[in-house]
């Protein structure tokens, strides 16, 4: 009878176990769904030209967010990695550098916006150059539906020019998915989850100064 009574507790611990793991991941898929929008407003695009690497085996460009009143300008420098199954990441590095004359006023106020802020940050003390890790999730991806979805926007199959990061702004206080099309000429910042905004744009508004 000890024994019966024993199995049973342990048989509702079990169902009660997974019970909440299954609401757990019902609420992160829903939660997900809710902080990335179907209708783009989480994207900020941009314009990028190829440049000449300040290292080898780093490719980069020139960004330029252009709006009806203003141009905005800053460069990109990527150490790409590639996956290598079963891990959907590679780890890798982005350097932001600033454009001298380049305010980013559109530029900040705009992906403030996209990444879900109520206002834009103070920014940190100015700097010229912002290293980043990076999770890299493919650099042959195409935009639209397939066999996975990749930030939300990106799939491997069938393969395109599509080049898509995971960035970590203050040592992983703050993220944000960084993609880019060389092929193209486009770039786009693309919303992860708001509470990890903030850090982003603060960081990022450092490279934007007078003088």
């Amino acid at each position: 009878m000890e024994t019966r009574f024993i199995l049973g507790i342990i048989a509702a611990i079990l169902t009660v176990t997974v019970f909440l793991v299954a609401l757990r991941m019902k609420m992160r898929a829903q939660f997900q769904t809710r902080v990335r929008p179907a209708d783009g407003s989480d994207v900020l695009g941009f314009v990028i030209v190829q440049k000449a690497a300040t290292a080898p085996g780093m490719r980069a460009w020139n960004a330029r967010y252009v709006t009806g009143t203003s141009v905005d300008e800053f460069a990109i420098e990527m150490r790409i990695a590639e996956p290598v199954a079963p891990s959907p990441f590679a780890q890798g590095s982005i350097l932001f550098r600033r454009t001298p004359g380049s305010t980013g006023a559109a530029l900040l106020r705009d992906l403030s916006r996209v990444l879900g802020l109520p206002e834009e940050p103070t920014p940190g003390m100015p700097l010229d150059e912002l290293r980043c890790d990076a999770s890299f999730m493919g650099s042959r991806l195409t935009r639209g539906d397939g066999p996975d979805t990749i930030a939300g926007s990106f799939t491997m199959q069938p393969p395109g020019d599509w080049i898509v990061a995971k960035v970590f702004f203050s040592g992983g206080a703050g993220e944000v998915f960084l993609a880019v099309n060389p092929a193209a000429g486009r770039g786009e910042f693309l919303r992860k989850d708001p509470e990890l905004s903030e850090p982003v744009v603060r960081e990022f508004s450092r490279l934007f100064y007078a003088g």
